[in-house]
């Protein structure tokens, strides 16, 4: 990717005033983005702040963040989480490509079936 250019910045800047993301949130992103850059250490100090500021109401959101780190256990088993709180963020896991690698594991499959999507 080619870097962005400071006069694109600057204009970037000008038209599109950041909209504040709430901490635990930003916390939820961070991690994402750390580990997408290989800062592993940043990332999980991003999850755990996220993990403390939401303990087991986000546990949907947990599995997508393992499930974009290829920790296929990890995804599965806060899934099988969300699924037992029955989470809200539930609604959108057949379509999150942050949790494509676990889409051909068998549990992942299963709670497809379980949740009965349409096609």
């Amino acid at each position: 990717m080619a870097p962005v250019s400071q006069p694109l910045r600057s204009a970037a800047a000008e038209q599109a005033p950041a909209t504040p993301l709430e901490e635990n949130h930003r916390h939820c992103c961070l991690a994402l983005a750390y580990h997408a850059l290989g800062r592993e250490v940043d990332a999980e100090n991003e999850r755990e702040h996220y993990k403390a500021l939401d303990g087991d109401t986000s546990t949907s959101s947990y599995s997508r963040i393992y499930g974009e780190w290829d920790n296929v256990s990890a995804a599965l088993q806060w899934l099988v989480r969300a699924e037992q709180a029955h989470g809200g963020g539930l609604r959108d896991v057949k379509l999150d490509p942050l949790l494509d690698p676990i889409r051909t594991e068998p549990q992942f499959e299963a709670l497809m079936a379980r949740m009965k999507f349409p096609p």
